[in-house]
């Protein structure tokens, strides 16, 4: 009888044992396709619209545009639609991505309409935040800022059922950049074009931060956290001006 339950125990023992094996085996192949994403790093121009002896930023592109290719960008209204390019580095699929921008706009907007002070009245853009909405407003016709109003969350999200690793299908997936950003963006580099040559400016770009979480083959919710700055290394003239969006790994 005493044998009988010692050989019982080692059986249940042995079952724990094989199962608690089996789980560690399917832990380590299911690490070995992990997914890791990464955004690139983007060289960017702005190209401006001419009005009297200076021009106005308005199209955001990745690089210089043909005159025609410019006023075809313009039918829309808006600052068009600039994307940042995304990887996934790692060896597994990423399944229900969203990735999430966030920048401070009430400090932008506030800092924006601190520098426009310095500008003359006739030209100073009207910016007003609602919640959903960002509305401009000029008093001269000709700006393209004049009585325009866009989403304030547009591009703020971008979505993907899923990610392919590059080690499979060597692509990329296009990450909008938010519209409220560029669209404020100009109008501040639009502040800061006029202030130039006439007294010093001290250019300081909001950052960005940006959120992305999945699901890898195991159902196991993932994070990782960017940092978005702007690197304007392109001399601001003619309406023009351009940089680098570094982005970095981590807050």
């Amino acid at each position: 009888m005493v044998i009988s339950a010692v050989t019982a125990l080692g059986t249940v023992v042995a079952v724990f044992i094989y199962s608690e094996t089996l789980k560690e085996n399917k832990r380590q192949r299911l690490e070995k396709y992990i997914p890791y994403l990464f955004i690139d790093r983007a060289s960017f121009f702005v190209q401006g619209i001419p009005y009297e002896d200076f021009a106005v930023p308005r199209i955001w592109t990745d690089e210089a545009l043909k005159f025609e290719d410019f006023y075809t960008a313009m039918d829309d209204g808006t600052s068009s639609r600039y994307y940042l390019k995304l990887y996934n580095l790692g060896f597994g699929i990423a399944k229900n991505v969203e990735v999430i921008y966030y920048y401070d706009i009430e400090d932008f907007v506030k800092r924006i309409i601190e520098i426009g002070l310095k500008v003359p009245e006739d030209m100073r853009v009207e910016i007003t935040l609602t919640t959903n909405r960002i509305s401009f407003s000029s008093k001269i016709k000709k700006l393209p800022f004049f009585n325009s109003s866009i989403p304030r969350d547009y591009k703020m999200e971008n979505s993907f059922d899923y990610l392919i690793p590059i080690t499979i299908s060597d692509k990329h997936y296009l990450l909008d950049l938010p519209l409220s950003f560029m669209e404020l963006f100009n109008v501040y580099m639009f502040y800061v074009g006029y202030q130039l040559g006439r007294e010093p400016v001290r250019i300081n770009p909001p950052i960005v931060t940006i959120t992305a979480t999945y699901e890898n083959i195991a159902n196991k919710e993932c994070k990782q956290s960017f940092t978005l700055t702007v690197d304007l290394n392109r001399p601001f003239g003619g309406g023009t001006y351009g940089g680098q969006l570094i982005i970095a790994e981590g807050i």
